[in-house]
């Protein structure tokens, strides 16, 4: 088992520990190392703080590949949208029965996982997960039918505040300013 599927299996247990939100196996590959310059789908620029005083994190979805976008059912149903993109790994669970604040409905709402069931975790260096903990995440269109996810499918994240799951050696925290997972 390589280091990248020990990762994408364990994190979300340690999520959960740290965090109260659910546990739940991310599917995806992750990939290596952060990209840099105008265009790529990951740039970290150190020099450019957000208003949370974090470097910013700018994910440009534009040069994405196909998003991987799921309805996991049963006792604690969630969406789960992910990339596919080498180089990181960015994350959106929406639990609709672990919080109450957010139970499937559109709106603007907080991530937050006690409180709402959305989080959003990035692992831009292939090894140290980060989980909002404030901005905004705007579900604009995020239904199911019959147990499968509707395919014209929109989340908003906005103004987030990434924190470190565990010590990040370059990162005590990251902002990223906006992001839009659509289908």
């Amino acid at each position: 088992m390589s280091r990248i599927t020990r990762l994408l299996i364990i994190a979300p247990i340690v999520l959960s520990a740290l965090t109260g939100c659910p546990a739940a196996a991310p599917q995806g590959p992750g990939g290596g190392s952060e990209s840099g310059g105008g265009g790529r789908p990951l740039t970290i620029e150190s020099d450019r703080p957000g208003p949370d005083g974090c470097p910013t994190v700018e994910l440009d979805t534009s040069g994405w590949g196909a998003l991987t976008a799921n309805w996991h059912d049963g006792d604690d149903p969630f969406f789960q949208i992910h990339d596919n993109e080498p180089g990181f790994y960015a994350n959106l669970e929406a639990y609709t029965v672990w919080g109450d604040d957010w139970t499937g409905q559109a709106g603007t709402f907080a991530p937050d996982c006690n409180g709402t069931g959305l989080y959003f975790w990035l692992v831009p260096d292939d090894e140290h997960a980060f989980l909002a903990t404030a901005g905004e995440v705007d579900v604009v269109a995020l239904e199911q039918s019959g147990g499968v996810m509707d395919p014209g499918f929109e989340v908003v994240l906005r103004g987030l505040t990434m924190t470190p799951m565990h010590d990040a050696p370059a990162y005590d925290c990251l902002h990223v300013p906006e992001v839009v997972l659509a289908r």
